[in-house]
């Protein structure tokens, strides 16, 4: 028969590495999720400096109003890379959970 302090110590022992576990695999999933959007926020900034770039660049060789009209078209393919980085970003929110 063992002691009621033996119980204790047996127990605070077993919820304290329960507790380390938890946290531990709270901080590496946090650390995953910050790495895939540290990964993701650097892959848009780099697409949309590009865009801008190549945006840029057109304006500055278009030489007939119809070619500036022509560059909102860009406009669309803004807003889709807009809505898949949010769709990208809710995925890894929702992973963390």
């Amino acid at each position: 028969m063992t002691s009621l302090r033996d119980q204790f110590s047996a127990v605070r022992k077993a919820q304290f590495e329960a507790q380390f576990d938890f946290f531990n695999s709270m901080t590496t999933q946090a650390l995953d999720s910050a790495g895939r959007m540290a990964a993701l926020n650097l892959a848009v900034s780099r697409d949309s400096l590009q865009r801008s770039l190549g945006a840029t660049f057109a304006l500055m060789n278009s030489r007939d109003p119809r070619d500036v009209l022509s560059l909102g078209g860009q406009a669309e393919e803004q807003f889709r890379s807009l809505f898949a980085y949010s769709r990208e970003l809710l995925g890894i929110a929702s992973g963390m959970r």
